[in-house]
């Protein structure tokens, strides 16, 4: 089995914006006069555990509309540290949309990445956790989104900024027109990576191989669509691509309809390098080391039954 992160040392897939905390996020309503300055801790965590994609997004961006200034990112970012270090997680990995500020509350996302790199810095040594960014475009965003992420990419690769993320629709956006980007990544020595093969459908392994052949990743997001296609297995197994896993995450986008029927140990039978992550921790209360916990047991009942 080649499980990166089994001893919940390192997180490879969170989200920012999806790492805050209902207490955090309701202090930002509270500033902007926004509706969920005033929901308890439950009622706003239902508000992300739709079970519907779409549904969740829509809320993601009410959430991302919250963030009026870097220090409102960076306080998510504190948060999400001082959590790491009490948990035990020594490494992440946090994706970052600079584009989604200037698409949703009209923020320049220059400053916000310079902000948010140096506050990965200062906030590294402070909590004895080391963090990076990983700059995520969004796919509907389009090809200069994508070098302008790449340009502060490679300025402050070492200095808060590990790589480049791809995200966004990809079953109607393919990957293909960011693959001179993503190569000019790799030539630069960044980590890069993509969401696909998000749900468990025919359109979502297309979508899957479509990025592997486009990009040629060092890790999938998501990438579970593969457990339904043998020679996808085969492909990321033999070429090492890990794949991102988020369990809880899936169950509460509707990508899967339980943790029980999650594929995760078709993905760990056929060889395929995989880590275990929480995507959006604080929007659906999960720990790095709860998800991790789970899929320990989930695969030692796994093995018990193939015994």
């Amino acid at each position: 089995m080649r499980w990166v992160n089994h001893t919940a040392d390192r997180e490879l897939h969170v989200h920012l914006m999806g790492s805050a905390r209902p207490e955090r996020l309701r202090a930002l309503a509270a500033r902007r006069g926004h509706r969920w300055a005033v929901l308890d801790e439950a009622a706003l965590r239902a508000e992300f555990r739709t079970g519907d994609v779409l549904a969740f997004i829509g809320r993601y961006f009410e959430a991302v509309s919250l963030v009026t200034h870097p220090d409102d990112a960076i306080e998510i970012l504190e948060d999400l540290a001082r959590g790491y270090a009490a948990e035990g997680v020594r490494a992440a990995e946090v994706m970052v949309t600079p584009h989604n500020v200037r698409r949703v509350s009209g923020l320049d996302p220059e400053p916000y990445v310079v902000a948010l790199a140096d506050a990965c810095v200062a906030l590294s040594v402070r909590h004895g956790v080391a963090l990076a960014l990983l700059l995520d475009v969004v796919r509907d965003e389009g090809e200069d989104a994508a070098r302008e992420a790449l340009v502060w990419a490679e300025r402050f690769q070492g200095r808060g900024v590990a790589g480049l993320a791809l995200s966004g629709d990809e079953l109607g956006t393919p990957s293909a027109p960011f693959r001179d980007v993503w190569r000019r990544a790799r030539a630069a020595g960044l980590t890069t990576t993509a969401h696909a093969g998000e749900g468990l459908t025919g359109a979502h392994v297309r979508a899957l191989r479509e990025t592997l052949d486009a990009l040629s990743p060092d890790r999938i997001s998501h990438g579970i669509a593969a457990a339904l296609d043998r020679d996808l297995l085969a492909r990321l197994r033999d070429q090492g691509t890990v794949l991102d896993v988020c369990p809880t995450s899936n169950v509460c986008t509707g990508a899967v309809v339980s943790l029980e029927a999650h594929p995760l140990p078709v993905l760990a039978r056929a060889g395929v390098a995989f880590s275990i992550n929480t995507d959006d921790p604080g929007m659906f209360g999960v720990t790095l080391t709860g998800e991790i916990a789970w899929a320990h047991e989930r695969l030692a009942l796994m093995n018990a039954a193939e015994v």
